[in-house]
């Protein structure tokens, strides 16, 4: 056995050149059988016949099952949907006469929450894409109930807003936040007492 490190004597065939060669060709075997030497699947795809993703070999890639375009679609759906939630919340905290357009917002953004919910649904997405977009509308749901409280109390909230609007001290607005309370206790009371 000769030294692998050494260099090729003069004359010798390079072990590369072997393999450059061409093989026997297959066997025909009869009808039915299988042709040659039975391989596995190509490298880079799972047992499944797809792609190896995120899930490893042998478990099929979610993203890799879903239409790109459909994709897409519910991509932008998803953003149209925490773009009005992002618009419903700015204008929940303006000051009262003004928060009533976050109520116009929020059945906006309800209406677009559904369906991307749906979207989301349909197109099979893993991960925390149906959750986030489940409490996303359940949060805005929860605003809008609050929103319609609000509207309820009308005359409280504006006369809270222009107790607000001449406090400018702390003690003042403590004050005003007293008196907001206590108007909204005595509303209830009042709701309830019918």
């Amino acid at each position: 056995m000769g030294n692998p490190y050494a260099p090729p004597r003069p004359g010798a065939q390079k072990p590369t050149d072997e393999a450059r060669q061409p093989g026997p060709p297959p066997v025909q075997g009869p009808p039915g059988a299988p042709q040659g030497p039975q391989q596995g699947p190509p490298p880079g795809h799972g047992r499944t016949g797809g792609p190896a993703g995120p899930g490893g070999p042998g478990k099929p890639d979610p993203l890799a099952q879903v239409d790109p375009e459909q994709l897409r679609a519910t991509t932008r759906q998803v953003l149209h949907f925490g773009l009005l939630m992002l618009v419903t919340l700015v204008t929940s905290s303006l000051a009262f006469p003004w928060r009533v357009a976050s109520l116009f917002f929020a059945v906006v953004t309800i209406v677009f929450g559904v369906r991307a919910l749906r979207a989301v649904w349909r197109a099979r997405l893993g991960g925390a894409l149906l959750p986030a977009v489940a409490v996303g509308l359940g949060l805005t749901v929860t605003m809008s109930l609050s929103m319609i409280g609000g509207l309820a109390m009308w005359d409280i909230e504006m006369d809270n807003q222009a107790c607000l609007d001449g406090a400018i001290t702390v003690a003042a607005q403590q004050e005003c936040a007293v008196q907001y309370e206590q108007a909204r206790e005595q509303w209830t009371k009042d709701q309830l007492g019918r």
